[in-house]
């Protein structure tokens, strides 16, 4: 059986949060995009075989169907959830970053993660977040000195792991603090990716890909963070 992952693990997310293994026609990682209000772009690439093989062995070892969601997380854990249960499994460490072209035939954009708006522009802190909305959810806690998030160790059981207890008080508040300049005071989810972009919605709602996040800024290697599970 694979590994059980021991960590923050999304629940109830919108499709445009996690990416995908699609085996037609051609096995490829895929991703939808809302450009806008009116527009959707199917984004693809068949570049990462090595991630669906992770993934599919994965789905093997379930006995489920190949294909299906899948989650990298800020270590580069690749987390696979269990169809039937809410249960993931981490499939190995997968360090290629993914892009993907997509052309309109108006236009020709590379799309990502990263901190770059479609025009290859560096995007500024608290500018509005045009990369893709995939990423792992935390919580800004309410009074914005803490972060946190919950998960299942065991069916039944629901456990709050918060960072200011493996950091220390001071050292979550001064990360708390960057993530407050979007949520405020109040709280709230956020959300950070494999490249460690953290982005937000400025209200509680984020159950529309059409509601707007705002860029917080990248996780520095040497700010305090939650342990790497499983280790």
């Amino acid at each position: 059986m694979p590994v059980r992952f021991q960590g923050n693990c999304p629940s109830a997310v919108l499709q445009t949060a996690k990416y995908h293994v699609r085996l037609q026609p051609v096995p490829r990682v895929a991703i939808p995009y809302e450009v806008d209000d009116v527009e959707r772009w199917m984004l693809s690439s068949k570049d990462h075989p090595a991630l669906i093989q992770m993934v599919n062995a994965v789905r093997a070892d379930l006995n489920e169907k190949p294909g299906g969601a899948f989650y990298i997380n800020e270590y580069k854990q690749v987390l696979v959830p269990d169809r039937r249960e809410k249960i993931y499994y981490i499939a190995g460490i997968y360090t290629e970053p993914l892009r993907f072209i997509f052309d309109n035939g108006t236009r020709r954009v590379t799309i990502s993660g990263e901190a770059i708006d479609l025009d290859g522009n560096p995007v500024s802190q608290l500018d509005i977040w045009p990369g893709l909305r995939h990423g792992i959810p935390y919580v800004l806690a309410a009074g914005g000195n803490d972060i946190y998030y919950r998960y299942s160790p065991r069916p039944d059981v629901e456990r709050t792991v918060r960072l200011s207890k493996y950091v220390g008080a001071a050292a979550a508040e001064a990360v708390a603090a960057r993530i407050r300049q979007v949520k405020g005071f109040q709280g709230g989810r956020f959300y950070i990716n494999e490249w460690r972009e953290m982005f937000a919605p400025k209200g509680e709602d984020d159950s529309s890909a059409r509601i707007l996040c705002y860029y917080v800024g990248r996780l520095r290697p040497d700010e305090p963070w939650f342990p790497k599970p499983n280790e």
